[in-house]
């Protein structure tokens, strides 16, 4: 499994799928974004997604952070 695929449960069927972290970059489906620097040099980026779930076609929401430590 690739390190950019995510897993995601649909809240409201249960169904459950893998999404490319890329492609839901690329398909404007970005709701909220936020960057912040911690204490000890540490970035912590967070990115919340609207994913449609292909089963039920509910909105789940779905916020991931990335965190890049000051030695790499």
């Amino acid at each position: 499994m690739s390190d950019n695929l995510i897993e995601i449960t649909c809240s409201r069927c249960g169904h459950t799928w893998y999404e490319d972290l890329a492609r839901l970059d690329e398909k404007d489906r970005v709701i909220y974004r936020d960057v912040v620097e911690q204490k000890h040099g540490d970035v912590v980026e967070q990115k919340t997604y609207r994913v449609r779930c292909s089963q039920c076609g509910a909105n789940n929401i779905v916020t991931i952070r990335f965190e890049e430590t000051e030695d790499g």
